[in-house]
């Protein structure tokens, strides 16, 4: 009978492990850098780059920097999710990318599109340059 008892008692409950509190959403981060804009801009470089320069002269080229700029774009909110939800110091890091800094890095990702071999790496290093961490 005892060790029935004993085998049929409960065992002590852990505690529940919470995870990370989530601070910044995907949408939060692309409001806070002018996702939209970013992106508008992108288009209006490919227009540029097709229809002036002549860069972008066929099909497989034009989707290619379309799919590189969406690439890209998707990896700045992912990391920045991700850098502001980690740090303390998002006041901070916001600051910086809530002012000019963040476009001129863009323009920079924009005149160098098809040098971009690795996304998330390239993504990365422009960051951490951006907001010297």
């Amino acid at each position: 009978m005892t060790e029935q008892v004993d085998n049929h008692q409960s065992r002590p409950r852990r505690p529940v492990e919470m995870g990370p509190l989530t601070l910044f959403s995907s949408a939060d981060v692309k409001q806070r850098i002018g996702y939209d804009r970013l992106k508008a801009e992108a288009v209006g470089w490919g227009k540029l780059l097709k229809d002036t320069l002549g860069s972008l002269d066929n099909p497989e080229d034009e989707r290619r920097y379309y799919q590189t700029m969406e690439d890209i774009l998707r990896e700045i909110v992912d990391q920045l999710v991700s850098i502001l939800n980690k740090r303390g110091d998002s006041d901070a890091l916001l600051a910086r990318l809530e002012g000019d800094a963040l476009a001129l890095m863009f323009d920079d990702i924009l005149a160098r599109w098809d040098e971009i071999r690795n996304v998330p790496s390239y993504v990365a290093a422009s960051l951490k340059n951006l907001l010297r961490i």
